[in-house]
């Protein structure tokens, strides 16, 4: 029996170009939450950029940052950062203007040079205003979750990571990539939201669309692709749903039996 529901929020909970929740897939969640079953969040973003419509639905817990950083409640119970030489070598980086990059935090993002086609991404992807910095001194820099990049030449992404410790590439937009620590994701994210409640995996569902969503889709026996995701994506996936502005939602978990 499925006794929570992990949720992407990006073209999975919140259609690409909508300001708030579909009304049939805020009447589900409230339906899941009547019924006894949990729900949760699992996306790229951190805890504290979930705001407005999805943060008033009251989700029980947080799977942030692609799993880097899980919370139950206001108890965060999973970190996991970039190793310090990581940290280092990325910042470096940075200050070189080798790459063009935003630093994820678990409150902050900052950056000290932006491209042109990273201006650009910036408003294609909405993506939030990050502090600019003339220079990162990382002996001041707190802990890093998540390096999101963008390069005029796709493969300094593998370069970067290749080069790197403990850094893989967790997501890939058109015209850039996520980067965390190779050994989180969102897959062990919600695997520590379980052990938390004493949940076994094939009592978890788990929502998405993206790429950053294969390792969650991949990782579990009840899992569901919207109907916009990529064939990359639905491949994985025990059930593809419908897309997320028909009632995606509502209608898989419909199908699921859990309203």
């Amino acid at each position: 029996m499925i006794k929570i529901v992990f949720f992407d929020i990006d073209g999975t909970l919140l259609p690409y170009g909508h300001k708030d929740l579909l009304e049939s897939t805020k009447l589900a969640l409230g339906q899941l939450k009547e019924n006894g079953i949990k729900i949760a969040i699992s996306s790229g973003r951190q805890k504290n950029q979930i705001q407005g419509g999805i943060k008033n639905q009251g989700f029980d817990a947080y799977v942030s940052i692609n799993g880097m950083l899980c919370s139950v409640g206001d108890q965060v119970i999973y970190r996991k950062p970039l190793e310090e030489e990581d940290k280092n070598y990325i910042i470096d980086l940075m200050n070189k203007k080798d790459i063009s990059a935003f630093i994820v935090e678990e409150e902050k993002i900052y950056m000290n040079y932006m491209s042109e086609k990273f201006k650009r991404n910036m408003l294609r992807y909405k993506l939030p205003q990050p502090d600019l910095k003339d220079y990162i001194d990382p002996t001041r820099a707190g802990d890093v979750y998540q390096v999101v990049v963008f390069a005029e030449d796709e493969n300094k992404y593998e370069e970067v990571a290749k080069n790197s410790k403990k850094i893989k590439i967790v997501n890939k937009m058109p015209d850039g990539v996520d980067m965390a620590h190779a050994g989180g994701g969102k897959d062990k994210g919600i695997k520590k939201v379980l052990d938390y409640y004493g949940y076994e995996e094939d009592e978890a569902l788990v929502i998405g669309d993206g790429y950053n969503d294969i390792s969650m889709i991949r990782a579990f026996k009840n899992s569901m692709a919207m109907g916009n995701a990529s064939e990359e994506v639905k491949r994985y996936a025990s059930h593809i749903g419908e897309r997320d502005v028909d009632d995606g939602i509502y209608k898989g978990l419909k199908y699921f039996g859990l309203i």
